[in-house]
């Protein structure tokens, strides 16, 4: 049995390693590349799970194919949360930026499990 895997998580996912689970069995995805991966069963549980979000689990037959991609939410939120350091930086100065960033940083994390950047989605079945 053989399932593809296409990861197209564009520049905001490329700088990581991402890694699914199938089967119980870890697996490494590259960039914008078909992953084509080989299990002895007829049916395949994938699981993706990144730091820091919730898990994503799909039920998956011989031949299907898969695509993980970032959301279109994704890009603009992290471009808002840099100009908005930038701007608690100029207006709040330095010694108050670090008390911004101790209020942005959990804010993203709880964004990113409550709402995860990638998705995985069934192409083919």
């Amino acid at each position: 049995m053989s399932i593809t895997i296409h990861r197209n998580t564009g520049l905001m996912g490329s700088g990581g390693l991402m890694k699914i689970k199938v089967n119980d069995q870890t697996e490494k995805l590259k960039l914008d590349e078909p992953n084509i991966i080989h299990i002895k069963e007829n049916i395949a549980t994938i699981e993706l799970k990144e730091l820091g979000t919730q898990r994503q689990i799909v039920n998956v037959k011989d031949g299907a194919a898969l695509e993980i991609k970032t959301r279109k939410w994704y890009t603009p939120m992290i471009f808002s949360i840099i100009i908005l350091l930038v701007i608690a930086n100029s207006i709040l100065g330095v010694s108050n930026f670090w008390k911004s960033l101790l209020v942005i940083i959990p804010v993203f994390f709880v964004t990113n499990y409550f709402f995860p950047p990638y998705e995985l989605s069934i192409i083919e079945d």
